[in-house]
């Protein structure tokens, strides 16, 4: 029996996937389990297995396309065997959540005699008969074998607007005595027509020739979409303070000494942060806290997400019940986490659920920097650099090392007075980390 590769539904936030790279052709045979292709969410990328054993018989979608959850991606079949798959979503879920599924069945608009003439996916046929587009005048489409799909025929339909763009009487005569084109999305005249002076004005200066494109889309898209929500919905307010590191600095080499025994294993600054916060949070639960709709859950669990650079982008992998654990353990979730984040192993449950974030930019000789909120939670401690400066101590001057810590947090959910005695509560494990280990 066929087997329909699918895209598959890898979180709870997932509507499409991304085919990176197909790691077998059509003709190949491939058993139960073997990876046949490299896809990308929104948050990790990973290989989809086979669902049969059999021969890869028809693949839909091409390397570099999107498909919808459940959308069909290809067909595994016996040798000779006759298949009739049923086409999923080719596009992304309608604004309820609920995938928009294609139907293969033909219809009074969709014959059989056009379902052969044109090796066109059903909602691009339907998509053609609804923006009156001719699928004859789309002899090849990007699909697979040059299957037409959706995206073709938007590409006509807006290609036929553009070329029936109104225009004033007197607008062409200008345009062929001035050897220019009406191809213009919209003019300046009344409802979008083209005018003697769009035609006669100076021809746009050529843009200069880009060095790398890089699509929004994948990681990329889903941190502009977050950053952008948050800077446009959060009543966002940074306070930042300096704090002497001194002591917490000596404690990471202790903690290293007594866990290395000879290997680089040194603890992270980042581990010894999470487990400061998850204490302080523990403390100050307001601040551990997501905004869901008009409400301000308080979570009762502390899940530090961690910020981690990668090639693909900016990734939080989430230690979970950071206060629950002892420093050593923290330091060995954060290191598993953050080595599957840098190799783009990270798997869904990797990096959902967390309820406040920690970024670190010390590392980059950075000393103080303005966080962005992770919605929908509340706050993000930014860290800095731990450098060595001069510092007043009672009554005299002597060398410390310092670290600013700077807090942004949601005014909506917080006021800036439980915020700040939250700050002041990290800086003082920060100065006096010893408690941390109790």
């Amino acid at each position: 029996m066929a087997s329909e590769v699918r895209m598959p539904q890898l979180g709870l936030t997932m509507t499409e996937g991304l085919i990176v790279h197909w790691l077998v052709a059509e003709g190949d045979h491939v058993a139960k389990g073997q990876p046949l292709a490299e896809i990308e969410t929104d948050k990790i990328v990973t290989d989809l297995e086979s669902p049969g054993e059999g021969i890869v018989r028809e693949i839909m979608v091409k390397e570099g396309d999107i498909a919808a959850v459940a959308g069909l991606l290809a067909v595994i079949a016996a040798l000779g065997e006759d298949y009739s798959p049923v086409p999923g979503p080719e596009h992304p879920p309608s604004p309820d959540g609920n995938p928009k599924v294609a139907s293969s069945t033909p219809t009074a608009e969709s014959s059989p005699l056009d379902t052969e003439r044109h090796r066109a996916s059903p909602y691009a046929r339907r998509l053609a008969r609804d923006e009156g587009i001719d699928l004859d005048k789309i002899p090849s489409g990007t699909g697979a074998r040059g299957r037409v799909v959706g995206s073709d025929v938007l590409a006509a339909a807006k290609s036929t607007r553009r070329s029936q763009t109104p225009s004033t009487p007197v607008a062409p005569r200008i345009a062929a005595e001035a050897g220019k084109s009406l191809d213009m999305p919209a003019g300046s005249g009344p409802g979008g027509r083209i005018t003697r002076e769009d035609v006669e004005q100076p021809a746009a200066v050529s843009r200069p020739t880009p060095l790398e494109v890089v699509p929004m889309t994948g990681v990329r898209g889903v941190i502009a979409a977050r950053m952008a929500e948050s800077a446009r919905t959060a009543a966002a307010v940074t306070l930042t303070t300096e704090a002497d590191a001194t002591d917490l600095a000596e404690l990471r080499d202790r903690l290293s000494d007594r866990r290395g025994e000879g290997e680089q294993t040194r603890v992270p600054f980042d581990a010894i942060l999470v487990k400061i916060v998850s204490i302080a949070l523990r403390q100050h639960p307001r601040l551990n806290a997501l905004l869901a709709g008009d409400e301000i859950q308080v979570m009762r669990d502390v899940d530090i997400a961690v910020a981690v650079d990668t090639e693909r982008g900016l990734l939080t992998p989430v230690v979970r019940k950071a206060d629950t654990k002892g420093i050593f353990q923290v330091a060995g979730e954060l290191a598993e986490l953050a080595g599957r984040a840098r190799l783009g192993k990270s798997q869904p449950e990797d990096l959902e659920g967390g309820t406040f974030t920690i970024t670190n930019l010390g590392m980059h000789e950075i000393d103080a920097f303005t966080p962005i909120i992770n919605p929908p939670q509340c706050a993000v401690l930014g860290v800095g650099r731990i450098c060595t400066r001069p510092a007043v101590r009672g009554d005299g001057l002597c060398i410390r090392k310092t670290v600013w810590l700077s807090l942004t947090f949601d005014h909506r959910m917080v006021d800036g007075a439980p915020a700040a005695r939250f700050l002041q509560c990290v800086r003082q494990y920060v100065e006096q980390p010893g408690g941390i280990l109790d």
